[in-house]
């Protein structure tokens, strides 16, 4: 995968046969800075639920056929999500 790395935990759950839509849940305690990235990746933030103060879950949508590459961030903004990590993957 070279630098680049999975947003953080995440859950997949199964296709909207409607929409074709997989939905995909990240779990991560920055609002503001993961909203910006998925802005930027054009990953569409479909619900926003606080499971505690600290936590917080949002369910995005992703086409099957995208799931993997927009889940993906590029090393320098994982180490933003995740500084203790960073030298995990350096």
């Amino acid at each position: 995968m070279g630098d680049e790395l999975i947003l953080c935990e995440y859950e997949e759950k199964k296709c909207n046969k409607k929409t074709g839509l997989h939905d995909v849940s990240v779990y991560n305690n920055d609002h503001k800075l993961i909203c910006e990235l998925a802005e930027k990746q054009e990953i569409f933030i479909d619900i926003e639920k606080y499971l505690s103060k600290d936590i917080i879950k949002l369910t995005l949508k992703f086409l099957w056929t995208n799931l993997k590459r927009k889940r993906i961030l590029y090393l320098s903004e994982y180490s933003k999500l995740f500084p203790e990590k960073e030298k995990l993957y350096a």
